[in-house]
C-alpha cells in the first residue's frame, strides 16, 4: 500500500500567524490524521476568517475536498480555505488563555523541534488549494437596497471540489428582482448573508473532476434564481450554471437569462400563434415588451403596444416601431376603444388594474391574457362577458418557475439557441446600459429604483 507522508516544512511567524505548510498538497480527511497521529492538536492560517487554533477532537468532522475545508461542531457548519496547517503532540501542556501570540512564541521559541509529528496518510488524492482575493455586493439583512448592500471583500479558494465550477462574473445587471429580493418580498429567498444578483454571465476558470455540462472557458449564466451574480469570482455547483453561446457579445449574454426568454416562452406555450396573428401588451417599453416587439416582428405576429401617455410620446412611439411595433397606442385610447383590432390572439399584462380589463376586451373567441407583473399594484381586472360568451382564459407566467420544472435541459438549450441566433444576426437589437463598477453600488442601485430609462450593469471584468 502506498503513504503520502505529511510533513511540516519551514515555520515562520507573520502578523497572519503563518508557521508552517504541510508537503503533502492536501488533507482530505483530518479524522485520519487524527487517528494516524493520536489526539493531535491542529492550528491553521484561515482565509476566510480570522486565524485559529481548532483542538481535533472537538470536531465532529472536518474535511478537505479539492482544497475546500468544510468544518463541523455542534451542527454548524463552516466553509472556509485552509491555506496553512501544522499539528503538534498533544500531551504538551498549553497554557491557558494563552492566545495566538502567546502560542506562536511558544511553537517558535519554547518547544524543542523534536516534538513535531512525522505523520503518514494512507492513499490520499492531494491538491494545493491557494486563497484568491475577490470583491462581491452582499447583505446580512431585508432592507432598503442601497442601504442594506455592502461592499465585501473576501478570499476564497481557487481549486473547485469534484462536482463545482470556478467562475470569473462578467456582466451583471440590477433587475426590480433583485431589488425585491434584497427587500424580502420576493418569492425567492437566499440563505442570509446573501450576495445580490440573480442574472448577469461568466466565463468558466476551471472546473471539477466529475463536472461533465461545462468546460475551461465556456460562459454560463446561472441556473435558476438566488445564485447571487453581483461578485468578481465564484465557486459554485455544477448545478448552479447553465452552459450559452461564448460567442454572444456582452450586452446579450448578460442579460440573456430573463426578459428575452420570459417573452419568447409567453409568445411560445400558450397559445398557437401563426404569421399574420395579433398579440396585444400593456408595458410595451418595458424590457420584456421591447423582446415580445422583436420577436413578434420575426416571426410575422402583429403587435399592438400600449404605454402610458408622457412628454416624449413621439419619440418613444417611434423607438417601438423602429424595433417592429405594429401599432403603439396610449392607455387613453385603450380606454376609449378609439382603435379596433380584430382577431387578438393573446395578451400579455403587467400591469393590472383597469388596464388588464380594457386589454382583456380586446381578445377574440378562446384569446388568453397571461399576467407577469404587476407594475400598478392593482388586481388583474376581467371582463365578464368575454369570458362567458369568448371563452377567454387568464393565466399567470413566471420565468423562474419555469426553469424550476424543467426536467431536462433540452427544451432550454432550444430556447436559447433561437434566440442568441436571432441577437448574433441583429435581428433583435442590444439594449442600452448604464455602466457601473462595484465601487458605485450605492448610487446605482438608487438609479435602478428610480430612473428607468436605461438599465443599470455591474461591469465585473
Amino acid at each position: 500500500m502506498s503513504y503520502n507522508e505529511v510533513l511540516l516544512q519551514s515555520y515562520g511567524s507573520n502578523d497572519n500567524f503563518l508557521f508552517t505548510r504541510l508537503a503533502a498538497k492536501s488533507v482530505e480527511i483530518w479524522s485520519k490524521l487524527r487517528a494516524i497521529g493520536g489526539d493531535c492538536w491542529l492550528a491553521s492560517h484561515l482565509t476566510a476568517m480570522p486565524s485559529a487554533l481548532f483542538i481535533g477532537a472537538a470536531w465532529e468532522r472536518a474535511e478537505f475536498y479539492d482544497g475546500l475545508c468544510l468544518l463541523t461542531s455542534t451542527g454548524v457548519e463552516k466553509k472556509c480555505c485552509v491555506k496553512d496547517v501544522f499539528v503538534f503532540d498533544s500531551t504538551l501542556q498549553l497554557p491557558k488563555d494563552i492566545g495566538l501570540i502567546g502560542f506562536a512564541s511558544m511553537v517558535l521559541h519554547e518547544w524543542p523541534e523534536g516534538v513535531w509529528k512525522m505523520l503518514k496518510i494512507k492513499n490520499l488524492r492531494c491538491s494545493v488549494q491557494r486563497a484568491v482575493h475577490t470583491r462581491q455586493l452582499a447583505y446580512e439583512g431585508y432592507g432598503n437596497p442601497p442601504e442594506a448592500i455592502q461592499l465585501k471583500s473576501i478570499n476564497i479558494g481557487d481549486k473547485p471540489a469534484a462536482d463545482q465550477v470556478f467562475v470569473k462574473w462578467i456582466a451583471a445587471p440590477i433587475n426590480p428582482a433583485d431589488l425585491n429580493q434584497i427587500q424580502g418580498v420576493y418569492p425567492v429567498k437566499p440563505t442570509l448573508p446573501a450576495v445580490g444578483g440573480n442574472e448577469g454571465f461568466g466565463k468558466v476558470i476551471s472546473v471539477g473532476s466529475n463536472v461533465k455540462s461545462v468546460k475551461e472557458g465556456d460562459h454560463v449564466i446561472p441556473n435558476k434564481s438566488g445564485l447571487g451574480t453581483w461578485r468578481e469570482l465564484g465557486l459554485h455547483s455544477e448545478t448552479d450554471v447553465f452552459l450559452i453561446d461564448n460567442e454572444l457579445p456582452l450586452e446579450y449574454a448578460a442579460v440573456f437569462q430573463v426578459n428575452p426568454p420570459t417573452a419568447y416562452r409567453m409568445l411560445k406555450d400558450f397559445i398557437h400563434l401563426k404569421k399574420g396573428d395579433t398579440v396585444v401588451q400593456n408595458g410595451a417599453n418595458s424590457a420584456v415588451g421591447k423582446q415580445v416587439i422583436q420577436i413578434c416582428r420575426i416571426l410575422g405576429i402583429k403587435s399592438v403596444n400600449v404605454v402610458r401617455n408622457r412628454d416624449n410620446l413621439e419619440d418613444l412611439v417611434k423607438e417601438l416601431k423602429d424595433l417592429g411595433a405594429d401599432d403603439v397606442i396610449t392607455q387613453e385610447e385603450l380606454y376609449g376603444r378609439k382603435k379596433k383590432f380584430p382577431g387578438v390572439k393573446l395578451a400579455l399584462n403587467c400591469v393590472g388594474g383597469r388596464s388588464s380589463l380594457f386589454l382583456a376586451s380586446l381578445l377574440d373567441h378562446g384569446g388568453c391574457m397571461v399576467t407577469y407583473g404587476g407594475m400598478s399594484k392593482q388586481p388583474v381586472d376581467c371582463p365578464t362577458g368575454p369570458l362567458i360568451f369568448k371563452d377567454i382564459s387568464l393565466r399567470g407566467f413566471w420565468m423562474s418557475r419555469w426553469y424550476d420544472i424543467q426536467k431536462t435541459p433540452e427544451k432550454r438549450q432550444e430556447m436559447y439557441k433561437e434566440l442568441a441566433e436571432w441577437m448574433k444576426s441583429g435581428e433583435m437589437k442590444k439594449q442600452a446600459f448604464v455602466n457601473n463598477r462595484l465601487e458605485d453600488h450605492a448610487r446605482a442601485i438608487e438609479d435602478a429604483q428610480n430612473k428607468h430609462e436605461k438599465k443599470q450593469l455591474f461591469l465585473l471584468d
